[in-house]
């Protein structure tokens, strides 16, 4: 399976909630292109995407947040059926992301760009599903670029 997509819109609503950004544009526009192969039990996946915010500089000066002027990044992801009977299925996986995030500083007013905005993580888990809408999830993430920080995720998911 092979898919993309691509939205660009005004998205300052004309100042609807910050009266500063009355006739700022802000227009955002996002690409994002996936891909997907399942056979003989392996499940692999990739994803990116990419964007840009126009007035960007204005956009951090109306909100006094550093705006994104640019965001890029993705994952491969691979998962491999390791058990299965009946509706059951376990499934350990590995995945690798990137992300970047080029935010719009406005020095003169103390306004900087989020060190934690670019990084690659390295995730390992798996997924069980007792039962077809059902999924046990648990996973291990390593941050690269901010040493030190990982984390333990654990999460439960019904489908109804």
């Amino acid at each position: 399976m092979l898919g993309a997509g691509v939205f660009t819109g005004n998205t300052s609503q004309n100042g609807a909630t910050v009266a500063a950004l009355r006739n700022v544009a802000a227009r955002l526009t996002l690409v994002e292109i996936h891909a997907r192969y399942a056979a003989h039990g392996f499940d692999l996946q990739a994803l990116y995407a990419g964007g840009r915010l126009g007035d960007s500089a204005k956009v951090t000066s109306a909100i006094g947040l550093a705006a994104p002027k640019s965001i890029k990044g993705g994952y491969v992801q691979a998962a491999y059926h390791a058990w299965t009977k009946d509706e059951m299925d376990f499934a350990p996986f590995i995945r690798f992301e990137k992300f970047d995030i080029d935010q719009q500083e406005d020095g003169a007013n103390g306004i900087f760009e989020d060190p934690t905005g670019h990084d690659r993580v390295t995730t390992l888990g798996f997924n069980f599903k007792p039962a077809n809408d059902v999924v046990l999830k648990a996973d291990y993430q390593h941050y690269q670029k901010e040493r030190g920080i990982s984390s333990i995720n654990l999460g439960l998911g019904y489908m109804f």
